[in-house]
C-alpha cells in the first residue's frame, strides 16, 4: 500500500470515528456503534488485502488516536464557548466607591493596551524597513 493510500483510509477511519462520535453525543449510540464497525471492518480488510501484517491493531490504533483528538476537540470547544459566553474584564465594573462610578474611564473598553515600551510598533518596523530599502537611481539618459 502506497503512502497516499495508506493516508486516504486514515483520513477515512478518521471520518467514521467522528460521525460515530457524533451520533453517539445526539444519543444514537447503536446505530453510531453499527456504522463503525461495519466502516472499521472494511478498512481493516484493505489494509490486511495490502499486506499489513498487523492490521487489526492499526486501525485500533487509529480509533484510539481519533476517539482522543474528538475529546479535545470537544474539550476546546467547550472552553471557547465558556470564554464567549462570560463577560469581558473590561466591561464588568470594578467594585469602589460611588464616586468612581460618576467618573467613567475616557479609553473605550475594545481599546488595545499600549504596547510595552522598549518594543517597536508594527508601524515602527515598516518605516525602519521602508527607510531602509533602495532607492531605484534614475537611469542616465
Amino acid at each position: 500500500m502506497n503512502a497516499e493510500d495508506l493516508l486516504l483510509l486514515r483520513r477515512e477511519v478518521r471520518t467514521a470515528v467522528f460521525r460515530a462520535a457524533r451520533l453517539r453525543r445526539a444519543g444514537r449510540d447503536l446505530e453510531a456503534d453499527e456504522q463503525l464497525a461495519a466502516e472499521l471492518a472494511g478498512a481493516q480488510a484493505r489494509l490486511a488485502s495490502h499486506g499489513v501484517a498487523d492490521a487489526a491493531g492499526e486501525i485500533l490504533r487509529w480509533r484510539m488516536e481519533d476517539d482522543a483528538a474528538f475529546a479535545i476537540a470537544l474539550m476546546i470547544g467547550e472552553i471557547v464557548l465558556e470564554g464567549l459566553n462570560q463577560p469581558s474584564p473590561a466591561a464588568v465594573p470594578a467594585p469602589g466607591p460611588a464616586t468612581a462610578a460618576a467618573h467613567p474611564s475616557p479609553v473605550s473598553a475594545h481599546a488595545f493596551p499600549p504596547p510595552p515600551t522598549g518594543v517597536p510598533g508594527l508601524a515602527d518596523l515598516l518605516d525602519e524597513m521602508l527607510s531602509q530599502e533602495r532607492r531605484p537611481r534614475p537611469h542616465p539618459s
